[in-house]
């Protein structure tokens, strides 16, 4: 669900960024494939990137390639920050005490657009992004031990034409265990692609991005960097390769009143339904002594360029539903190929909800002067003050029989 709208650009700036864009996440994706191609049977690190990092997407099943205006977005596909209006500060916690014996996994986001010159011209979209996990404590000669926290600093950059938008993010990756411990870069790219944009009455894009009736297509290309050393090993990022459409439908008060006074983007009901593909090109289905195997099978496996076949990717398939803005029913479906014997992978329903406050809209009721100005700007726009909250019920990495993790996040909009 988006709440921005578009912002002008020149024809010219529109074709140049459209190209650039495109063009350079080709380069990417070609470099991307040559690369796994090549790649061999390698463990990799710093898993706790794929942890839940909101509750809007764990909720969705992670179906998030193509959510765009949300600043969650730079966690999954930066391409998605291209379309925020506001300014826009998230904050989730997941419990993984449950799953995984550690305590806790927490992510913070911020945003917002870039505007230069005495025109005020939209230049782009500024984010950055923290993750850290906690891993919780071991027993190390009979003593407890803290086994450290990982953490990845994320800055992001992104734009859009009327079709396209694009981003890129910087990481900054460090991953601990115990006495060891390493530092690595990586980037992020994505797209996402305007296929169909309907409108029941026709409207001016400048203040209202959400057609009644969308289709979008994206794809993201996820921590494409250096490798990261702890115990003598060269161990991969988790590069991955994430891809997927998703259909939205809106109907607002205006469509049915157009000379209500309610705010232009109000809706009544909107509905978003995602499917996407994830392949994970340097994870494996086997342990190291499996890899030393004579019988040990690459493509079964997902070893490099197999990660792409469609057995080893994961599946991926997410809904939403609001009711006037206010109330969001989201429930999500993960097909995840088994990548061990002592974890349990395979099919997984998630489910989740959230709540929100548009406090630009509340303010009308005022007779202050100043506050009707407000009111009255954020009412002819797509724009909102909003305070969210979402919670999800999601698999993370679930021991078989042990409580699903949860995700709470809180977000404000301005």
């Amino acid at each position: 669900m988006d709440f921005v709208h578009e912002s002008k650009l020149v024809p010219n700036g529109r074709k140049q960024m459209k190209y650039k864009t495109s063009g350079a996440f080709l380069v990417a994706l070609f470099f991307f494939v040559l690369s796994v191609s090549h790649a061999g049977a390698r463990e990799t690190a710093a898993q706790f990137l794929n942890l839940e990092k909101d509750a809007r997407a764990a909720a969705m099943g992670d179906a998030f390639t193509t959510v765009s205006g949300d600043v969650g977005a730079i966690f999954y596909n930066p391409g998605g920050l291209a379309f925020m209006e506001g300014g826009q500060l998230t904050w989730a916690y997941t419990d993984l005490k449950a799953a995984l014996g550690k305590s806790y996994a927490f992510s913070l986001a911020g945003g917002a657009p870039l505007y230069l010159g005495s025109s005020r011209s939209f230049k782009g979209i500024l984010a950055a992004g923290l993750q850290i996990e906690n891993q919780g404590s071991t027993l190390v000669n009979a003593a407890e031990e803290e086994i450290g926290k990982n953490w990845a600093f994320t800055m992001s950059y992104a734009n859009h034409s009327p079709k396209l938008a694009g981003g890129l993010s910087f990481k900054l990756i460090h991953e601990k265990l115990l006495d060891e411990s390493d530092t690595s870069m990586a980037l992020d790219m994505g797209l996402q692609y305007d296929l169909i944009k309907k409108f029941i009455v026709e409207r001016d894009l400048s203040k209202v991005n959400d057609p009644n009736f969308g289709l979008k297509a994206g794809i993201a290309l996820q921590n494409l960097g250096m490798g990261i050393k702890l115990l003598d090993e060269e161990l991969s990022l988790p590069r991955q390769l994430s891809f997927g459409v998703s259909t939205d439908a809106c109907l607002r008060l205006r469509d049915i009143f157009p000379d209500s006074n309610t705010p232009v983007g109000l809706a009544i009901f909107r509905f978003r339904l995602s499917l996407e593909f994830t392949a994970f090109v340097d994870k494996l289905k086997k342990s190291d002594a499996d890899l030393e195997k004579p019988e040990f099978d690459e493509k079964k496996a997902g070893v490099g360029i197999n990660a792409l076949r469609s057995g080893n990717m994961e599946k991926n398939m997410g809904t939403e539903v609001w009711l006037f803005d206010v109330l969001a029913l989201r429930a999500g479906y993960i097909s995840r190929p088994d990548m061990s014997e002592d974890l349990e992978f395979g099919d997984k329903l998630v489910y989740g909800l959230g709540l929100r406050f548009p406090i630009s809209h509340l303010v009308g009721f005022s007779d202050t002067p100043g506050l009707k100005q407000f009111d009255q700007f954020y009412r002819e726009t797509d724009r909102q003050i909003f305070v969210e909250f979402d919670l999800s019920v999601n698999p993370g990495t679930d021991v078989p029989g042990a409580d699903r993790s949860k995700t709470i996040t809180f977000k404000i909009g301005i």
